[in-house]
This record gives C-alpha cells, sequence and structure tokens, in this order.
C-alpha cells in the first residue's frame, strides 16, 4: 500500500527478482479486494513469470 496523489493504492509485485535486484511491479488497485482477486485470477501467467525470473532471496541483508 503506498498513497497516490492523496489516496492509498494497492500495489501487486511479483514473487521473483529483476536484473537489477528488484521486486518486478505488475500492477496498481485501488483496493485490496480487486488486487488480491487479480492476482488469484492471473495465478498462472504470474508463476509462469516468477519461474522466467531469479528467485527471491531467502534471507533480506541487514
Amino acid at each position: 500500500m503506498r498513497s497516490l496523489e492523496g489516496r492509498h493504492v494497492f500495489d501487486a509485485y511479483a514473487h521473483c527478482r529483476d536484473d537489477n535486484g528488484g521486486r518486478p511491479w505488475l500492477r496498481t488497485f485501488d483496493t485490496l479486494n480487486s488486487a488480491v482477486a487479480w492476482m488469484i485470477q492471473h495465478e498462472g501467467k504470474i508463476r509462469e513469470f516468477n519461474d522466467r525470473h531469479d528467485d527471491e532471496p531467502e534471507e533480506w541483508p541487514a
């Protein structure tokens, strides 16, 4: 969740890392419910996307 123009929005990210070590952004939603519903509906495509990118690190750097 983040603030955008005075309102809260919800960003959906893939559970993997891109070439720069960042988590790839997928889409932004106005509500948490719409973000969750979209991610559930696109779970297969998101998993395929994750498989094409680097894994999440097991531990975060201190």
